[in-house]
């Protein structure tokens, strides 16, 4: 069996990730799953190898990512084509034909003046849209032999469906769909209670502007052509933990070296809960076995031209219009984020606490959520984290900086509505460890 991770270049063009996990017992998992699923793939461009190990690595793992989850799924697949990725069939021979595409533009940095909540808001309404935008758009004006992907011979008459995964920052993994939802439909849902009742209506957005950038028109399905476009799938777990979990659940991993555990955020299905629900395990030992569709988002184009069948990808959330509103509810675990943790069972966790203002010294502006108590540093992956106390509800939140290639701090993790102490105090230890 060929080896993905013997490298096939020099050491100095090899991609910091690829770097990461070709050794050693942390991605132990993923590397054995990885080269098993290789073996199987078609390279029909040749130069999967090279662009894995190099500039390439995000998108040629998603693109792994996205072939796992078809021929798991019970896809027939046909690669044959030099566009698009993907052509798949259904049991019922249903064809569909998928392009996968990533967003890699560059993110701007949070103002001095605004609060995390603040920058996460305007990332969600304005920078992910953007973001999203710029790469939607080169696959809708894409030619391939002088044509676009629906009218090439193999894809005439066929849903055309857009895969898409964002790599534009660090911590680009950890934002939900939903700046991508708003984006596609302009459509921006704001929650309200009425008689103790929570209400969602859905308010119209007519653009999104990045700073010091042109504005770009939102509602992306009503744009010129995008009736060719039957949805856009989105995925944020197409990524090497994604491959590290899977193999864990195969056994692929060393249990006396590493534990690998996985916390984040999901769909609540109490109706009437406004905020997503906070998840942690142990991914040896799972609630729910995951699969390889689990986090999934598909956005159905309410004017295609060649309709997609809400049922058609399997464990994914499909969305759509109804009435001029967006309905969709996952039939089960839905997670809208996540991070995984590899712990060293050999080597005990690193961080410290530190005072406020050694906190406050690293640039970070003061929160609006509630009082800070408590402080910690990870000095080993520049990781800065925050207890906070609500100030009416008295429960707690975290908030997670991670240093960027600018030496400045961002938002990385980010969770709400924590009832104690000692489980935020948890959360918090776990994302400053998170790999």
């Amino acid at each position: 069996m060929m080896d993905m991770f013997i490298p096939i270049v020099d050491d100095t063009k090899l991609h910091p990730s690829f770097k990461a996990m070709s050794t050693g017992p942390y991605h132990q998992a993923a590397r054995r799953l990885m080269n098993e699923i290789f073996t199987t793939y078609e390279d029909k461009d040749g130069n999967f190898l090279e662009q894995f190990q190099t500039s390439g690595f995000d998108q040629r793992t998603f693109e792994l990512f996205l072939f796992t989850y078809f021929m798991q799924g019970g896809y027939s697949l046909d690669q044959s084509n030099p566009a698009p990725d993907f052509l798949i069939a259904n049991q019922e021979g249903v064809t569909v034909a998928i392009e996968a595409t990533t967003a890699n533009s560059s993110a701007t940095q949070p103002k001095q003046t605004e609060t995390f909540e603040e920058e996460f808001q305007r990332k969600i309404l304005h920078e992910l849209p953007t973001v999203f935008g710029s790469s939607l758009y080169s696959k809708l004006n894409h030619e391939h032999d002088g044509k676009k992907y629906w009218e090439l011979p193999q894809c005439k008459g066929k849903p055309f469906v857009i895969a898409l995964q964002t790599f534009h920052e660090q911590n680009s993994l950890a934002y939900p769909d939903a700046g991508l939802a708003t984006f596609l439909y302009g459509l921006q849902p704001v929650a309200k209670r009425t008689d103790g009742s929570l209400v969602v209506k859905f308010d119209r957005i007519e653009e999104h502007q990045r700073e010091n950038k042109a504005p770009i028109s939102s509602s992306f399905f009503d744009w010129p052509e995008c009736e060719n476009i039957s949805a856009v799938m989105f995925c944020n777990t197409g990524s090497v933990p994604k491959f590290n979990r899977m193999g864990c659940q195969e056994k692929y991993h060393d249990p006396k070296k590493i534990k690998l555990f996985r916390f984040g955020e999901c769909y609540d299905h109490n109706e009437q809960a406004h905020l997503p629900m906070l998840f942690e395990y142990d991914v040896e030992n799972p609630p729910i076995k995951e699969t390889w569709g689990q986090g999934i988002s598909v956005f159905l184009n309410p004017r295609a031209k060649v309709p997609l069948s809400p049922s058609f990808f399997k464990d994914a959330t499909h969305y759509y219009l109804i009435d001029g509103e967006l309905v969709g509810e996952p039939s089960g675990f839905h997670p809208f984020n996540s991070v995984t943790e590899i712990v060293d069972l050999e080597r005990p966790p690193h961080y410290r606490v530190i005072t406020h203002a050694e906190f406050r010294s690293y640039g970070i502006p003061s929160t609006q959520l509630g009082r800070e108590i408590e402080w910690f540093r990870n000095p080993l992956n520049q990781r800065l984290g925050v207890v906070i106390q609500d100030r009416t509800d008295k429960d707690f939140a975290i908030a997670v900086f991670e240093e960027n290639k600018l030496n400045h701090y961002e938002l990385a993790v980010m969770h709400a509505s924590i009832e104690t102490l000692k489980v935020a105090r948890s959360l918090l230890i776990t994302a400053l460890n998170a790999d």
